[in-house]
C-alpha cells in the first residue's frame, strides 16, 4: 500500500472537510442552475434543467462502479489522482457557463434588494420547506434503506440494488420532470411528486417486504427522486428573476442541506431509542403529505412571451 499524499491527519481533515464542502457547493446545483437560466430562452430552461439533473443522477449511478474498479485494478491512490484530473476537466467545462447575455440590457437590482424581497416573501419560505421535505427523505432513504432491507430479513446484496435502483430511474424521473415543468404549472407538479412520494412510502409500508416490493419501491421513488429540482428552479426564477438566482435558490437549497441532515440522523435517532424504522417512515410519509399541502399557495406566474415586433 502506498503513502498517501495527507501527512498528517490535520491536512487530511481540512482537505476532506473544508475545501471538499465548498467545492461541492460552487459546483452544486444552484451555481448550474442559475448559468443555464441566464443564458438560455424561456422554452428551453425547462429541458435543461432535466437534463442537467439527470446528468448528474447518472453520474452518481455510475461513479460507484467506476471507482471500485479502479480501486481493484490500479490502487486507491491512482484512482484518486485520477478523479482529480476528471475535476479538472468540470472546471475547464464550466467555462461556457460563465455568460450572461440574458442580463446584458437588464436593469440591475441590487443585490440586498433582491435577497430582501426574496425572504419577506411567503412564496420563498413554501419552497424552502418544500426543499427541506424533498432532503429528509434523500437523506434517509440514501442512509438508512440497506439497513432497512437487512432488518426484514433480505440478503444485503437487495440493499445495495435498491439505492442502485432510485439512482437509475432517477435518471427518467428527471428528464421526465424536466420536460413537464415546461408545459404543467410548476406548483402542481411539485404538489404532485410530494403527494406521490407520501402515497408510495404508505403502499410499501402495508405491503409485504419481499425483493420484488423492495425493488419496485425502489424503481418509484427514483423516478420522484430529484424530480422536484426542475419545476423548484422554475418557480423561483419565475417568482424572483435570474439576476441573482444562484443567491435566492442557493438559499432554497440550503433548506435541502438542512433537510438531508435531520433524515439521516433523525432515522438514526429513531432506531437506537425504539429498535425499528417504522416511526421514522411514518415521519417520511407525514412530511411528504405537509409538502404537498405547503406548495399548494405558491404563485406560479405565466410566462411572458415576447411581443413579435409588427
Amino acid at each position: 500500500m502506498g503513502k498517501p499524499a495527507a501527512g498528517s491527519y490535520l491536512v487530511f481533515l481540512l482537505a476532506a472537510g473544508p475545501l471538499m464542502g465548498l467545492a461541492v457547493s460552487a459546483a452544486g446545483f444552484p451555481i448550474v442552475m442559475a448559468s443555464l437560466q441566464r443564458m438560455l430562452p424561456e422554452s428551453l430552461r425547462p429541458r435543461a434543467v432535466g437534463l442537467v439533473t439527470a446528468g448528474s443522477s447518472f453520474g452518481q449511478f455510475s461513479v460507484v462502479p467506476l471507482v471500485a474498479t479502479g480501486i481493484g485494478a490500479f490502487g486507491w491512490q491512482a484512482t484518486l489522482y485520477a478523479m482529480a484530473a476528471a475535476a479538472l476537466l468540470m472546471a475547464a467545462l464550466a467555462i461556457p457557463l460563465a455568460g450572461d447575455a440574458q442580463h446584458a440590457t437588464q436593469k440591475k437590482q441590487p443585490a440586498g434588494e433582491a435577497l430582501n424581497n426574496a425572504l419577506r416573501s411567503p412564496d420563498f419560505w413554501c419552497l424552502f420547506a418544500g426543499f427541506f421535505v424533498c432532503g429528509v427523505h434523500v437523506s434517509f432513504l440514501t442512509t438508512h434503506l440497506p439497513g432497512f432491507a437487512a432488518l426484514c430479513g433480505l440478503h444485503p446484496w437487495y440493499g445495495g440494488a435498491a439505492i442502485s435502483a432510485i439512482g437509475l430511474f432517477n435518471i427518467l424521473g428527471s428528464l421526465v420532470s424536466g420536460e413537464l415543468a415546461g408545459r404543467w404549472r410548476r406548483r402542481e407538479l411539485l404538489v404532485f411528486i410530494y403527494g406521490a412520494r407520501a402515497a408510495v412510502m404508505t403502499l410499501f409500508m402495508f405491503g409485504p417486504k419481499t425483493e420484488l416490493t423492495l425493488m419496485l419501491f425502489s424503481a418509484a421513488m427514483g423516478f420522484l427522486w430529484l424530480s422536484t429540482v426542475p419545476p423548484t428552479v422554475q418557480l423561483t426564477a419565475r417568482l424572483f428573476g435570474t439576476q441573482w438566482l444562484a443567491t435566492i435558490f442557493g438559499l432554497v437549497f440550503l433548506g435541502h442541506q438542512i433537510g438531508g441532515f435531520a433524515g439521516a440522523w433523525l432515522g438514526g435517532v429513531v432506531f437506537d431509542r425504539t429498535g425499528s424504522y417504522d416511526l421514522m417512515w411514518w415521519i417520511a410519509i407525514a412530511c411528504g403529505a405537509f409538502a404537498a399541502l405547503i406548495n399548494m399557495p405558491v404563485r406560479d406566474p405565466p410566462v411572458k412571451l415576447p411581443v413579435p415586433a409588427r
